[in-house]
């Protein structure tokens, strides 16, 4: 599926599950599963952040809902696990600049990645400048621009990661490239609308829907909020 079909798909809204355990996983996915049709599980290995969260081998097999799932690869080598997340269901990898020694380790992971028949998304965290994948703009499917540091949910919105985003969609209209830029943290129903107007095309929801009284709700008003504005600039295939 492209950049394109996903985003009517997913509305735009991905809700995240950060979780320690197997037990805590099915929680979560219970509330989430039965409002989004794209969802996010988050992989840390308490290396690339010294928090650590359910593991591959603890997760069920994902490819028999009919969902759209979504690695956030919070470790220290992503390489290593497209294979087993393409075995659990997953279509799409999201993983960090940081976790590579230099940009040539992490075009390679790209390319693995979609060897694997996964879609790729750079992660930047917010002290990453725009420049740290500047060469890879034209390889990845798209960019996951952190609004918080990596590893804990229930974080505030870095408000310097806007200027960032501006510029990510600044290049991708100049220079007419065809990735996405998702934003993972922070979010709520009053920032949604205003990074749409910046050029997000996806943003990523952690404890906002899936601790919500009704999560059902707290998703619907997410995705009105964010579907509320238009992007300044857009390139028709993303």
């Amino acid at each position: 599926m492209g950049n394109g079909s996903l985003l009517k798909k997913c509305k735009g809204v991905i809700p995240a599950i950060l979780v320690k355990d197997k037990k805590e996983f099915q929680r979560v996915f219970s509330r989430v599963a039965r409002v989004a049709d794209c969802i996010q599980v988050d992989i840390m290995d308490g290396k690339f952040v010294k928090e650590r969260s359910v593991r591959f081998s603890e997760l069920p097999n994902l490819s028999r809902h009919k969902k759209y799932f979504e690695a956030h690869l919070m470790v220290a080598n992503p390489s290593r696990y497209f294979g087993v997340a393409r075995q659990k269901g997953f279509f799409k990898v999201l993983f960090h600049i940081e976790s590579f020694p230099n940009a040539q380790r992490a075009e390679r992971a790209i390319e693995r990645a979609h060897a694997s028949d996964l879609l790729a998304f750079i992660a930047l965290n917010p002290g990453t400048h725009v420049r740290a994948v500047r060469n890879l703009l034209g390889e990845v499917d798209g960019i996951l621009v952190m609004g918080v540091h990596p590893g804990k949910t229930g974080q505030k919105f870095i408000l310097s990661v806007k200027r960032k985003i501006e510029k990510l969609a600044e290049i991708r209209e100049k220079y007419k490239m065809s990735f996405a830029i998702q934003v993972d943290g922070g979010v709520n129903l009053e920032l949604a609308p205003q990074l749409r107007r910046l050029g997000v095309d996806y943003i990523n929801s952690g404890s906002f829907v899936s601790e919500s009284e009704t999560p059902r709700k707290a998703f619907q008003q997410l995705a009105r909020a964010f579907s509320s504005s238009k992007p300044k600039a857009r390139v028709k295939n993303v």
